[in-house]
């Protein structure tokens, strides 16, 4: 596995399967820094999937002056019943970036409509 970081952030991860200098070559291809991971194991048994997913589109942001504000949208694949939006909320707000493009934290989180898919 490749993970290819780019001002501390990380842009892509490739499971990659090759020779050690394939994967060289790769990696001298990546902008940034880019780690090396071995795969240490596989298999194992997954989890029963739900009947019914529960997305969740959420959005963070920032208040910049009175009149505009900052934000970035993302997608939680599945929300398990057991999880509140009050434990989203805790766990994102003031811990998120507020934008994509800066690293200041976000002090507003919504949920969206039509989240659920």
């Amino acid at each position: 596995m490749l993970k290819q970081r780019i001002n501390g952030k990380t842009v892509a991860t490739l499971y990659v399967e090759g020779s050690a200098g394939d994967i060289g070559a790769l990696k001298a291809l990546m902008e940034g820094q880019v780690d090396e991971y071995e795969l240490k194991s596989s298999g194992g048994t997954s989890a029963a999937l739900p009947t019914q997913l529960e997305s969740k589109r959420c959005s963070v942001g920032k208040k910049v002056d009175a009149y505009s504000r900052v934000s970035c949208v993302f997608r939680i694949p599945h929300l398990p019943a057991s999880k509140s939006e009050d434990d989203v909320r805790n766990a994102v707000l003031g811990k998120f970036d507020c934008h994509y493009d800066l690293t200041e934290a976000c002090e507003y989180f919504n949920y969206l409509k039509g989240g659920n898919r």
